[in-house]
C-alpha cells in the first residue's frame, strides 16, 4: 500500500482523487512506476533536504524532464549558477510543507 497525500483543492471530487491515486501508484509490468512524473519531488532525496533546500541542482533539472519539460540550456545554467540569488529568494518564501499539508489519504 502506498500512502498519498492528497492536498485539500482535491478533497471531495472523486475523480481527481482517483487520478492523483493512479499518478502516483499505477505500475508498469516490469514493476516500475507507469508516469516518469509520479517520481519528479524525490529524486535525489528530494528538494527540503537542508543541504539543497532552496536552490536547484543537478537532480531538478532531471526531475522536470520526467514531467515532459524542457528547459533551454540557457535557463537551467541561471537556474543552477543563481549568480544574484534571485531563485534562492523566491524557493525561500514556499513553505516546505505547501503540498503536503493535508491529512494523509491512502491508496492501494
Amino acid at each position: 500500500m502506498i500512502e498519498l497525500k492528497i492536498p485539500e483543492i482535491y478533497w471531495g471530487d472523486e475523480k481527481a482523487v482517483s487520478l492523483l491515486g493512479e499518478h502516483f501508484t499505477r505500475r508498469r509490468s516490469c514493476g516500475d512506476l507507469f508516469y516518469s512524473g509520479a517520481s519528479f519531488e524525490r529524486l535525489g532525496g528530494g528538494g527540503d533536504a537542508e543541504h539543497v533546500e532552496d536552490r536547484f541542482d543537478s537532480n531538478d533539472m532531471v526531475a522536470i524532464t520526467t514531467l515532459s519539460v524542457f528547459l533551454e540550456p540557457h535557463g537551467a545554467i541561471n537556474l543552477l549558477t543563481d549568480s544574484d540569488g534571485h531563485w534562492a529568494r523566491l524557493l525561500s518564501l514556499i513553505p516546505r510543507d505547501a503540498f503536503w499539508r493535508t491529512p494523509e489519504v491512502m491508496h492501494s
